[in-house]
């Protein structure tokens, strides 16, 4: 079977599994014999392994966006993608072309049929699939340095292949419990599984029990550990729907009224953790051509699709993938502090697995609530996801809301939503990467 067309690849991923299960060391033997196919790309690169349960795309977008304005050729692996598969593999901020991606997906194809043919360690899944084809497209295009984005988790997830430069964790919270753990020190332990030994260990972490996982980690193998919150301080000065304001100050690095292209507190936060391994990477591994004027320059001209994407101006349509409890918990913080003065119309959906009880009771706590319109996305179809039962959601958000309509497609969904917001309100997006995904295509098409 030869890939002719992204359509013949995203046919044959959505045959794949996909649903993640309890972590066995079969799965990383699986992932490291698909590799060796490849002849281990993996170990041409140097990386940046970023880990976390929230804020790991923006921090991994910041701090390629810093190393390309630096002047080097940057791989960028996150998942998941809005539009495209080909959002997956980025090099200095752009997708990689159709030509080459199809190209690769046929070569990383052949090493899945060794891998099937061995058949000790089972059929790679969605996620090793992916991962392998940005991995091999990094070391062949001889990028200078790859920002790879831990899908879920650390130890076990499909990125954790190499051995990284730099490992960034940017917080741990309850997420995936399913198959990462039910408490907060289980769901450390697997995220901690990225730190190898010889890298350097960045963390944003702030609770004092995965401070203690993330330490004693770091010093089993000998790593360097630097806690942000020890070593940076910062001050929001203004914040807008499009972007943030702010000043960072440490021993090494202080910039007043720094223009970052991500909104929000949090996204500050995250800011500082890409300043910290860009200085790591200057003063210990030779990337001697960062320097304080490319890191503003690489914080200012960052942009992430679907994270606090203002969409459309009249009336305003705000796209914002918030898909857990920690994400949701930023956004509503977010959109209180901005839209003082205009009512908030939500358009949600969520997957199955989702906490959308605990999710919807965020969203309750937004200040100025106009209607609130549910609906699901047809990648239920196309990709072999479940969502929520579009009733079952609006039953629990009659709970905190008072005009909740239900809508069976997006494009009806969006539609309503844009008529009620057309007296100056705005309409937030929310819940899911693949309705984000979906809906933004009315307003940008990719494929």
């Amino acid at each position: 079977m030869m890939f002719n067309s992204i359509q013949e690849i995203n046919k044959f991923l959505n045959k794949l599994p996909r649903k993640r299960r309890q972590i066995t060391e079969i799965y990383a033997e699986r992932m490291r014999f698909l590799m060796e196919q490849l002849k281990c790309p993996e170990k041409k690169l140097k990386v940046v392994h970023i880990t976390g349960t929230s804020g790991k795309g923006s921090t991994a977008a910041m701090i390629s966006s810093v190393l390309k304005e630096s002047g080097y050729k940057v791989g960028m692996h996150t998942s998941p993608h809005l539009q495209s598969i080909r959002e997956r593999t980025i090099i200095n901020g752009e997708p990689i072309d159709a030509k080459t991606y199809i190209r690769t997906a046929n070569r990383v194809k052949k090493a899945y049929d060794a891998v099937i043919a061995k058949g000790s360690y089972g059929d790679p899944d969605y996620y090793q699939f992916l991962t392998a084809i940005s991995l091999y497209i990094f070391a062949q295009q001889k990028v200078d340095i790859a920002v790879v984005e831990v899908g879920a988790g650390g130890y076990g997830d499909s990125t954790n292949i190499f051995k990284p430069v730099v490992s960034v964790v940017t917080n741990v919270g309850l997420d995936h419990v399913g198959y990462l753990g039910k408490t907060i020190e289980d769901i450390t332990m697997v995220k901690a599984g990225i730190i190898k030994p010889k890298s350097t260990v960045i963390s944003a972490a702030t609770q004092l029990k995965v401070k203690r996982i993330l330490l004693s980690r770091a010093k089993e193998l000998k790593c360097p550990y630097y806690s942000v919150d020890k070593i940076f301080k910062y001050k929001v000065k203004k914040i807008t729907p499009q972007y943030t304001i702010a000043d960072i100050a440490n021993g090494m690095f202080r910039a007043k009224n720094i223009k970052i292209g991500l909104t929000g507190t949090f996204q500050v936060r995250n800011a500082t953790i890409a300043v910290l391994t860009a200085k790591v990477l200057k003063r210990k591994y030779n990337f001697s051509k960062i320097k304080q004027s490319t890191i503003i320059k690489g914080l200012e001209n960052v942009t992430i699709p679907g994270r606090f994407e203002t969409i459309q101006d009249q009336p305003m349509v705000v796209l914002d993938a918030a898909h857990n409890i920690d994400k949701m918990t930023s956004l509503v913080k977010l959109a209180n502090q901005l839209f003082t003065d205009k009512t908030v119309n939500l358009l949600i959906g969520f997957k199955g697995n989702k906490d959308f009880p605990g999710m919807l009771k965020i969203l309750g706590t937004i200040k100025n609530p106009g209607s609130v319109i549910v609906t699901r996305t047809s990648a239920e179809d196309e990709r072999k996801i479940k969502f929520a039962d579009v009733k079952e959601v609006a039953d629990e958000a009659r709970k905190y809301f008072q005009n909740v309509i239900i809508k069976t497609t997006p494009k009806m969904a969006i539609k309503e939503s844009l008529k009620c917001a057309k007296d100056g309100g705005v309409v937030l997006v929310t819940g899911s990467m693949y309705l984000v995904g979906e809906l933004r295509n009315l307003w940008v098409k990719v494929e």
